[in-house]
């Protein structure tokens, strides 16, 4: 019998895939435009949103925190990325 993925983890994982995918492709570029520095900042403050609330709730296990915390320092170096 196949293994079948509940919906929301799987939306999650294609979401962190793309999320990833972009950066990969965001770091191969010799130049980084403020618009995809804007969109990566968005991308991670949302996926950390996302894991700050569900850990925080009970769904997910608190060690999520720790990547809401990576996730937000990702926010901040595309910020200061923006603004430099």
């Amino acid at each position: 019998m196949k293994d079948v993925m509940p919906r929301a983890k799987q939306d999650r994982k294609n979401l962190a895939v793309v999320h990833g995918a972009f950066f990969v492709a965001s770091g191969l570029r010799s130049t980084v435009s403020d618009e995809m520095a804007l969109n990566s900042a968005g991308q991670s403050f949302s996926l950390g949103t996302i894991s700050l609330f569900y850990s925080l709730k009970g769904r997910i296990s608190k060690v999520y925190l720790l990547d809401t915390a990576i996730d937000y320092a990702w926010v901040a170096l595309w910020y200061r990325r923006i603004l430099v």
